[in-house]
């Protein structure tokens, strides 16, 4: 392996630690009423294993150029068709709406980043797969979804075009993104009236999920009440629809407590390092994706589905695992004595 190599291998270092770190935290000190078997086969270990998976598919997507352009956009026909074939209101092939959408945006980021490392004769193809992708989240009548899926695709085409010359704004920005997004869903709970503009945010039955979450969260608020208390806490949680907060800072936090909430805010930042560590045309939409997907998970239970995670993987290993001297035209990236040159 040579040192460049395992310079970007070592980037990989905070999000595995972090990881494992959690695994530990979830399944040995909160092994729940099934015990310890039960804890392994929940999302608490299935998701970051499933990020895993797809950092490693992601790695190898990076040192096969010809194979990863072709990744998004068959992914992204998969998606329209499962959409176009499904019947109300469980639309295929993950079975929820903004599942689906969630899934759809990490194709497009995984698309925006085979796009910039072809020539410019052979970006149509995913160009026109990123197209698809926000095309299926607005046909899955995901309304966040839609949003965060146009706000990828307005970064991958600035990108594309308008490279940034340094990093720490689009890190700054992430970090700006998620911790408001994260607070002001969080101070919107507390509120004993919340204003009536909230109702934009989400139906009453979720806002009931948060409350319920909130009252869970009380009881321990450092260590958490381990995993899968919420479903046998909340009233709501006989109907299987609604057997979790669809949220994952009401969920981590309820079940988990504070310290759960200090390792998934770990596993991010080190997933964001991983993103931001490619070219600047890569760490653009790379970032952008990882951003939404954390932005989006907090008013919804996406992070329960193991090929959303596994895509967000493939986009961070892609990512981080792409040479900068493939992107000669982008300043940023140039060798610093041609910069200075």
């Amino acid at each position: 392996m040579s040192r460049l190599r395992r310079v970007r291998s070592a980037r990989a270092l905070p999000l595995l630690g972090a990881v494992l770190v959690w695994w530990t935290w979830t399944c040995a000190l909160h092994p729940g009423p099934e015990g310890f078997p039960g804890v392994l086969l929940s999302p608490y270990a299935v998701a970051p294993l499933a990020l895993l998976v797809g950092l490693l598919v992601g790695r190898r997507m990076a040192d096969r150029r010809a194979l990863s352009c072709w990744v998004g956009p068959a992914l992204c026909v998969v998606l329209y068709l499962g959409v176009c074939w499904s019947v109300e209101p469980a639309k295929a092939p993950l079975s929820y709406a903004n599942a689906n959408a969630a899934l759809a945006v990490q194709v497009l980021a995984l698309c925006a980043i085979c796009g910039s490392r072809s020539t410019w004769a052979g970006r149509w193809v995913p160009t026109a797969a990123a197209l698809g992708c926000v095309a299926v989240a607005i046909a899955n009548d995901s309304r966040l979804g839609s949003v965060v899926a146009v706000g990828v695709l307005t970064c991958a085409l600035l990108a594309l075009f308008r490279p940034p010359r340094r990093r720490w704004p689009i890190v700054v920005a992430a970090l700006a993104s998620v911790a408001g997004a994260a607070y002001g869903l969080w101070w919107l709970v507390t509120l004993a009236l919340r204003p009536s503009w909230s109702r934009l945010i989400a139906d009453p039955i979720r806002w009931r999920l948060w409350h319920d979450a909130l009252a869970l969260w009380d009881r321990n608020p450092r260590l958490g009440s381990g995993p899968g208390s919420f479903a046998r806490f909340s009233p709501l949680a006989a109907d299987p629809d609604t057997s979790s907060a669809h949220s994952l800072l009401m969920q981590v936090g309820a079940e988990t407590g504070w310290v759960g909430l200090a390792l998934l805010s770990a596993i991010w930042l080190g997933g964001l390092v991983l993103a931001a560590s490619g070219p600047a045309r890569v760490a653009m939409p790379a970032v952008a994706a990882w951003t939404a997907l954390a932005g989006h998970a907090l008013f919804d239970h996406l992070v329960d589905f193991p090929p959303v995670m596994m895509a967000a993987g493939m986009v961070l290993g892609c990512a981080a695992w792409t040479s900068r001297r493939s992107h000669p035209d982008s300043p940023a990236d140039l060798p610093n004595r041609t910069r200075r040159a």
